[in-house]
């Protein structure tokens, strides 16, 4: 989405299967992606203006080191998007996460690197479960999101939601 609007797209993953999805699906695009791990990124200091960490926080060890890296290689007046699941429950939910966090306890997290983040929460659990018992609110979604994502700044009042958005600035 980023190359296709003129953007210049540096991919890092340490599975040789999402590089290579990653390839077939942005093919003749400027698009460069490498096998790598999130704790030492082999970019120089202060190389990005933008970088974007979707659902891997909670797959790491150290996620203050993530954070540490995502500082470094950030422009100063750099902006970074980091997302993960909400923990709903005492216990988490996904077995391949090492950890999951409640909406405080993220922000608070992200704050120790990043204290000006501005924070968001993506569509309301409810809306995840119908979709996934009912194909015909799935089918919905995506026709409605070709006019508008219809998630987007859903802020209805439900209490559980999925996703939470961390967007922060160096």
């Amino acid at each position: 989405m980023l190359a296709r609007r003129g953007a210049r797209v540096l991919g890092l993953d340490n599975s040789g299967i999402a590089l290579r999805y990653a390839l077939q699906r942005t093919g003749g695009l400027d698009t460069h992606y490498q096998a790598g791990g999130v704790y030492d990124l082999p970019y120089r200091s202060e190389a990005f203006d933008c970088v974007v960490s979707t659902q891997v926080i909670e797959h790491i060890a150290e996620p203050g080191r993530l954070l540490g890296e995502i500082r470094r290689v950030l422009k100063p007046g750099g902006h970074a998007v980091i997302t993960t699941r909400i923990r709903l429950t005492e216990k988490p939910i996904d077995p391949t996460h090492v950890h999951e966090w409640f909406e405080e306890e993220f922000q608070r997290l992200i704050a120790e690197m990043f204290p000006r983040a501005e924070h968001f929460r993506s569509h309301p659990t409810s809306w995840m479960e119908a979709s996934y018992r009912f194909k015909w609110v799935k089918v919905l979604a995506n026709l409605l999101s070709v006019i508008r994502n219809p998630y987007a700044g859903f802020d209805s009042g439900y209490r559980l939601h999925v996703i939470q958005y961390a967007l922060v600035t160096r």
